[in-house]
């Protein structure tokens, strides 16, 4: 049984659009669940090193500016937003199956507990959650039309900063 986290955790930080600061980020974003102490397995670290970079490559890539990453341990699930500046949604449907790229989300619907994707007043924010035991079932894509929390954006985001 993995160990449980009672508190909430959350981590934010800003990623510039550079193939480097990529796996920069993917490699911040599990060593801060390592350090929460959450007993996620090893095959759902490698989704969430996957999914991580599916996410945050595609922010940076489609708007060609900074994204900003909040990580959170919501008591039950990981959970990694990336907020980007475009607004357009995006859809699975959207994905071409024998394409040679673009095939992000298929992985990021597949590999996750749940995922979605919301507007944002800096564009919107895509959003992944893994589960570190099977208790956190599978739900499919969501349209997550709530609020973020506060504690979710508790970092210096020059990029949220300038729409509010």
């Amino acid at each position: 049984m993995p160990k449980r986290v009672a508190e909430s955790r959350h981590y934010g930080f800003l990623v510039t659009p550079t193939d480097e600061a990529v796996s920069a980020a993917r490699r911040r974003v599990v060593d801060m669940v390592r350090r929460w102490g959450l007993d996620v397995p090893e095959d759902r670290m490698d989704d969430l090193r996957l999914l991580t970079s599916e996410v945050i490559t595609n922010a940076v890539v489609h708007t060609g500016s900074t994204c900003a990453v909040c990580v959170r341990w919501t008591g039950v699930r990981v959970r990694v937003e990336v907020t980007d500046a475009a607004p357009n949604p995006l859809r699975v449907e959207d994905e071409v199956l024998d394409a040679e790229s673009g095939r992000g989300l298929l992985l990021v619907s597949a590999l996750s507990a749940a995922w979605g994707t919301r507007p944002d007043r800096a564009g919107k924010v895509v959003w992944f959650e893994i589960a570190p035991d099977d208790a956190g079932l599978r739900t499919g894509p969501l349209t997550d039309r709530a609020r973020p929390t506060a504690a979710a954006y508790r970092f210096n985001s020059p990029l949220l900063r300038a729409t509010a």
